[in-house]
């Protein structure tokens, strides 16, 4: 779902991500850019 909407944005649109955690929530904004490839990746703890 995430990725869906973020596709849909356009580059230089604004977003803001809510995170929580046991230490809180957290609010993050980005701006989006052209690049579509991931450049994180996410792996379980081992």
């Amino acid at each position: 779902m995430l990725k869906e909407l973020l596709a849909a944005g356009k580059s230089g649109d604004k977003v803001r991500l809510f995170m929580a955690n046991r230490s809180g929530l957290y609010e993050i904004e980005a701006i989006l850019n052209q690049k579509s490839e991931k450049s994180f990746q996410i792996t379980p703890k081992q």
